[in-house]
């Protein structure tokens, strides 16, 4: 699980637990540096496709999450993000989790809810592939939650 338990409600657990298990047979590529990190968002951001889906204005700042167990996203206006990615945080289904986030921070009650779960999938579904995201579906489905 990506934050510890003291920080997390029922739902943020089924979620944490399902993104694991689609991870673990999908695998996630693993990013060097923050450098390949930053392109990796800046041409996701760019993709005609994503910005047909999230047409808002977002702007990104990839940061060092060091001294931190998990991969944050972070805005104080809904239009600039921070996205922080400790060393083992640096991989593709990490970023667009937090990526997710930015995506439905102005829609969203809660920081796992079935909106941002339908902005994971999409992303998902583009980056990582459609037996990545049937995973990632049934996951969320045995765990009680909607896709």
């Amino acid at each position: 699980m990506s934050l510890p338990p003291s920080y997390m409600d029922s739902m943020d657990v089924r979620v944490y637990l399902a993104e694991d298990a689609m991870v673990e047979v999908h695998g996630s590529r693993h990013f060097d540096s923050l450098t390949e990190v930053r392109r990796y968002v800046r041409e996701l951001v760019a993709q005609p496709w994503f910005l047909r889906l999230w047409p808002q204005k977002m702007v990104f700042q990839v940061r060092d999450g060091r001294g931190r167990n998990y991969a944050s996203c972070e805005s104080a206006d809904g239009v600039h993000f921070t996205l922080r990615f400790p060393k083992q945080r640096r991989e593709r289904f990490y970023i667009l989790h937090e990526v997710a986030h930015a995506c439905s921070w102005n829609t969203s009650n809660h920081d796992h809810d079935v909106i941002f779960r339908k902005a994971v999938k999409a992303l998902v579904q583009r980056q990582m592939g459609r037996g990545a995201v049937e995973t990632l579906v049934t996951g969320w489905k045995k765990a009680g939650l909607a896709a």
